[in-house]
């Protein structure tokens, strides 16, 4: 009976998702936001917790945060009976306030939001707010590495590098992507092949081929590199949002990156607005040619 109750058990945590796993239980635990848990850790000493407003991207650690707010202020017993965590995608409305909250004797109110100025006035100012930034590289690449050791799993540089990249400072969507690869490829090494194919980005040798195409100043070659993208399957849209990324740091300047850009932009518009896929791709790449021929 012992050993059925630890098989199930050990089931249940497997099935934990690792964002829930790894959350931070204390304030001190949450990265890269020195500022903010400066602040919150000196409000908790002295007693004088604010109604607080948390808002910045998402995955940058609002609502762990939050969570680890109440797990300092109250223990794990204590949590959860007086603390409540409500989503305002499917529990919004009057009816919330009265069947739930109006329980409470005394609320403490801690709203997390991805922009502050979608908060109404009346409530953004009884809060004291707080702006969460998105994570930088060496920060994620951390805590990723971190996660891997306490699931003794190895990952490559490259595809650490390539995880990082195309989360964008989202380390709830890191952390997601490397669990889905954990759960589909048996093997012990994480690798950048597994992490492309389960995030669903173009291979970075590809965006690197078209690159390379745009800087040839060969006609024939940038057609080349663009068709095989298009048959490849790729949307024009996510091809140029990583060529967004590339132009960022590429060896041109600022005015060339701006002339770029405003093509970049005027074309996701005519996508949006259903404009020929190869044409609006085929289009960027060659004024990028033109782009690179010129001189600063």
């Amino acid at each position: 009976m012992s050993k059925e109750l630890s098989f199930a058990g050990a089931k249940r945590a497997a099935k934990i998702p690792w964002v829930e796993k790894y959350r931070p239980k204390k304030v001190d635990d949450v990265a890269h936001q020195e500022e903010v848990v400066r602040a919150l850790k000196k409000s908790l000493d002295t007693g004088n917790l604010p109604h607080l407003l948390l808002y910045g991207p998402p995955g940058t650690g609002k609502t762990s945060t939050a969570l680890a707010i109440g797990h300092e202020l109250y223990g794990p017993e204590l949590f959860k009976t007086r603390v409540m965590e409500l989503n305002a995608s499917d529990e919004r409305g009057i009816n919330v306030i009265r069947s739930k909250v109006k329980s409470f004797s005394q609320v403490a109110t801690a709203a997390a939001s991805y922009n502050g100025r979608q908060i109404i006035d009346p409530l953004a100012s009884r809060c004291a707010k707080f702006r969460f930034r998105p994570l930088e590289g060496d920060t994620m690449g951390d805590k990723l590495v971190a996660i891997c050791s306490q699931e003794n799993l190895h990952i490559t540089e490259e595809a650490l590098r390539t995880v990082v990249s195309i989360s964008g400072g989202d380390l709830r969507k890191a952390i997601t992507t490397l669990q889905s690869v954990s759960s589909l490829y048996d093997e012990k090494e994480v690798t950048e092949d597994a992490i492309v194919e389960v995030a669903g980005v173009i291979p970075p040798k590809k965006v690197d081929r078209l690159m390379d195409a745009c800087a040839s100043g060969s006609f024939f070659r940038l057609q080349s590199a663009v068709t095989d993208m298009t048959m490849d399957g790729y949307s024009s849209a996510l091809v140029l949002s990583q060529m967004h990324d590339r132009i960022v740091d590429a060896a041109l300047s600022n005015k060339q990156k701006a002339e770029i850009m405003k093509r970049l932009a005027a074309a996701d518009q005519a996508l949006v607005d259903s404009a020929d896929e190869f044409l609006q791709l085929f289009d960027v790449c060659a004024f990028m040619m033109r782009v690179y021929g010129l001189k600063d």
